[in-house]
C-alpha cells in the first residue's frame, strides 16, 4: 500500500480533489444561475462557506486517521524488520550450526580414520609381537637343543674317556697278575678293545637304567652269553662285569678287585676282548651303570 510522508497533505490532496469536484459542480450551477439572476449566485457562494470548515474538519480527522495508521504501519515495519533480523540471525545460527556439525561430521571421521589406523598398527604390533615371540621360542629350542647336543657331547666324551679308562685299568691289573681271594692269576696280556662286546655291555646297562633292575639277567631272561651272541659276536669264552652308583672308574675297579668273582673276569688270561659300557641316566635308580663283556676270539 502507498503511502505519502505527510499524512496531511494526502488529506488536502483528498479535499482539495473533493473541492475541485464540488466546485465544477456548483461552477455549472452557477452559470445556470448567472443565466437566471446574478444574486442567486452570490447567495450561494455565501451558502458554502461553512460546507469549507466542515471539510478542514473532515481533512483533520483523516489526518488523524492516517496518523494511526502510519504508527501501524511503522510498527508492522519494526515488526517485519525485527523478524527478518531475527530470522536472518537464526539463518546465521543455522548456518554455524551447519558448520559445527560438518566440521564434528568430519572431526568423527577423522577420528575414525585414525582410529582404524591404530587398530591396524596394534594388530600389526600383535603380529609382530607373536612373531617374535615364536622366534623367541624357536631360538630358546634351538638353544636347548645345542645344550643338549653339547651336554651329549660332553657326557659321551666323558663316557668314551670313562670306557677307555676302566681298559686301561682292567690291562694295568692283568699286567701284574695277583690273588682273587686265595686264588692267584699270573700276569695276562692286555685285553682288546671290541666293538660287538660293547654293544652288548651297552644294551645291557640301558636295559638296567631304563627299566630300573640290577642283575646279570635280563627282563626277558636272558643271559650274557646270549647278549654277546645276539650281536654276532664270534667267540668260544664270555664273561661279564656289573656294578652300579660308582662315580669314577677308579671306584669301580677298585670294587670289582675286590670282588673275587669279578676280579676273576679281570685276571682271567683267557679272554683277549673287552667291552666296556658307561651309563649315565639322572632317572634311573643308581644314576650311573657299569658293564664288562669279555670274550675270546676265534
Amino acid at each position: 500500500m502507498f503511502y505519502p510522508k505527510s499524512k496531511r497533505s494526502f488529506a488536502f490532496v483528498i479535499l482539495a480533489f473533493i473541492l475541485i469536484n464540488f466546485n465544477n459542480h456548483q461552477a455549472v450551477d452557477a452559470r445556470n444561475f448567472n443565466n437566471d439572476c446574478g444574486l442567486c449566485l452570490d447567495d450561494y457562494e455565501l451558502e458554502s462557506v461553512p460546507m469549507i470548515d466542515a471539510f478542514e474538519g473532515l481533512a483533520q480527522r483523516a489526518d488523524d486517521a492516517f496518523a494511526e495508521l502510519d504508527a501501524a504501519f511503522d510498527d508492522d515495519l519494526k515488526a517485519k524488520r525485527q523478524a527478518e533480523k531475527q530470522a536472518m540471525q537464526a539463518e546465521r545460527q543455522a548456518k554455524q550450526a551447519e558448520r559445527q556439525a560438518m566440521q564434528a561430521e568430519k572431526q568423527a571421521k577423522q577420528a575414525e580414520r585414525q582410529a582404524k589406523q591404530a587398530e591396524k598398527q596394534a594388530k600389526q604390533a600383535e603380529k609382530q609381537a607373536k612373531q617374535a615371540e615364536r622366534q623367541a621360542k624357536q631360538a630358546e629350542r634351538q638353544a636347548e637343543k645345542r645344550v643338549r647336543r653339547n651336554r651329549q657331547a660332553t657326557q659321551q666324551t666323558e663316557i668314551s674317556r670313562f670306557e677307555a679308562e676302566i681298559l686301561r685299568l682292567v690291562n694295568q691289573e692283568r699286567a701284574k697278575g695277583g690273588y682273587c681271594a686265595d686264588e692267584y692269576f699270573q700276569p695276562a696280556s692286555a685285553l682288546h678293545a671290541q666293538r660287538q662286546l660293547a654293544k652288548a655291555a651297552r644294551h645291557h646297562g640301558l636295559a638296567m637304567s631304563r627299566s630300573h633292575f640290577f642283575s646279570h639277567y635280563g627282563k626277558a631272561g636272558d643271559t650274557p652269553k646270549d647278549r654277546i651272541i645276539a650281536t654276532g659276536y664270534q667267540g668260544n669264552a664270555w664273561g661279564e662285569n656289573i656294578a652300579a652308583g660308582q662315580k669314577t672308574p677308579q671306584q669301580v675297579m677298585q670294587e670289582w678287585m675286590d670282588s673275587p668273582g669279578h676280579c676273576r673276569n679281570i685276571l682271567n688270561g683267557l679272554f683277549n676282548e673287552l667291552g666296556v659300557s658307561f651309563i649315565f641316566d639322572t632317572s634311573s635308580p643308581y644314576k650311573t651303570y657299569w658293564v664288562q663283556a669279555f670274550g675270546r676270539s676265534n
